[in-house]
């Protein structure tokens, strides 16, 4: 389910036809945005309105949650995936790039497992403002608790909120095998499924690109959302609802307020590049712009 500025959906479908994924289902939130055009000639992107008549099928009516319909649309998309013939799925959000170091077709194809979770990692900005959240270049990777203690003592609890070291979701996705005995699917991997027969394996020949707020414009849509109730989410771990409260009382002070806040939780300093450098806590994960182009719309 999508709600983006066209031209980063266009970097998001682009590049995943590129990587070789065959098949791109989007569910647009808003029955009236431009990708619904934008796509909707392209042969390898299936796009639905989630309109009045939609939900009318589903729910009855439009849930006010937005994780409630992000659900419903997850298991929607993996439906439809299973009527075009498709043998994996992946559910991603819009800020999300899957980064195989191979060919994504011959990893899946040599696995062995039915669920396949990728390596995580976060987006830095080393900016306030980008052209599109796509163009930062830095990532946070997954680090222990010593290493987030020790880059604290070294001085860079900026890049430390709360105890924690992503700002965004700390699971990461999943490719799920179809022919797999599952009920339901969630955000981060199944909800439903057969306990003795579903086989997990992480994986790292694959990354998950999340690019979480990169830039201030980014970061007040995302957390903007989530205050105006246009993007309400039923729960969200305490780090996350911790964020929240920041944001609401620096939105309530002003703008001013606002960019320090972002400045604090999201803007990397030299000196913390360094250092985290030096723990294996930052890498860069570099894509070519020959990734985003494709003839199609």
């Amino acid at each position: 389910m999508v709600k983006a500025p066209l031209h980063e959906l266009r970097i998001f479908v682009h590049y995943h036809l590129n990587i070789g994924i065959d098949e791109i289902i989007l569910l647009f939130d808003d029955p009236l945005d431009p990708g619904l055009d934008a796509f909707s000639q392209s042969p390898s992107v299936t796009c639905i309105a989630c309109s009045a008549e939609f939900w009318k099928s589903k729910t009855g009516e439009r849930p006010d949650s937005f994780s409630t319909r992000q659900l419903i649309n997850i298991n929607e998309g993996v439906k439809i995936a299973g009527g075009k013939d498709c043998n994996w799925v992946i559910q991603l959000d819009g800020d999300e790039l899957v980064k195989p170091k191979i060919d994504i077709k011959s990893i899946l194809g040599n696995c062995n497992a039915d669920v396949l979770r990728f390596k995580v990692m976060e987006a830095v900005s080393e900016k306030v403002n980008y052209d599109n959240i796509f163009s930062a270049s830095l990532f946070k990777t997954e680090s222990s608790t010593t290493k987030i203690k020790i880059a604290r003592l070294l001085g860079c609890s900026r890049m430390i909120f709360r105890n924690e070291y992503f700002r965004g979701h700390t699971a990461s996705k999943v490719a799920v095998r179809l022919s797999a005995a599952i009920q339901t699917h969630g955000v981060h991997g199944p909800k439903k499924y057969d306990r003795k027969t579903t086989s997990f394996e992480n994986t790292h020949e694959i990354s998950l690109l999340h690019f979480d707020c990169v830039g201030f414009d980014s970061w007040n849509r995302k957390w903007g959302g989530r205050y105006d109730g246009t993007s309400l989410t039923v729960t969200m771990r305490e780090n996350r609802e911790q964020q929240l409260q920041a944001y609401i009382r620096a939105t309530e002070a002003g703008r001013y307020a606002q960019a320090k806040l972002y400045r604090r939780l999201h803007i990397i300093t030299g000196y913390e590049k360094g250092v985290l450098f030096s723990l294996g806590m930052l890498k860069r994960a570099l894509i070519r712009h020959s990734s985003f182009l494709i003839s199609d719309p």
